[in-house]
C-alpha cells in the first residue's frame, strides 16, 4: 500500500515535467571530452580504413559485361562498327544489283 502511495506520489512531481540537465562546470567539462573523443575515434576509423579497400567479386556476368563493355570500347576506338556497316550496306547493293540482273536476265 505504501509503494503505491509512493509511486503516485512520485508520478505527480515528476509526470509532464521536463527532465533537467546539470550545467555545471564539470559537466561542461565531461561532455567537451567526451567531443574530443569521439572525434578522435571518428579519425581513427577513418585512418585505418583510408588505405583499404573493398574486394570486387567477380562473377561470370561482372565478367560478360567487361567483355562486352571492352569490346564495344575497341570497336569504337578502331572504327570496326564504321567498316561493318559500310560492309553491309555494299552487300545489300551488290544483292540487289544481282537480283536486278536475274530479274533482266528473266526478261
Amino acid at each position: 500500500m505504501t509503494w503505491v502511495l509512493y509511486s503516485d506520489s512520485f508520478r505527480k512531481q515528476v509526470q509532464g515535467k521536463a527532465a533537467y540537465v546539470l550545467d555545471t562546470p564539470e559537466m561542461r567539462r565531461v561532455r567537451e571530452t567526451q567531443k574530443h573523443i569521439s572525434t578522435v575515434k571518428y579519425h581513427e576509423d577513418f585512418e585505418k580504413s583510408k588505405g583499404s579497400f573493398t574486394p570486387v567479386v567477380t562473377d561470370p556476368i561482372t565478367e560478360r559485361v567487361k567483355k562486352n563493355m571492352q569490346d564495344f570500347s575497341d570497336i569504337s576506338y578502331r572504327g570496326i562498327q564504321r567498316r561493318v556497316v559500310e560492309m553491309e550496306r555494299k552487300r545489300v547493293d551488290q544483292d540487289q544489283e544481282n537480283l536486278t540482273e536475274k530479274y533482266l536476265a528473266v526478261d
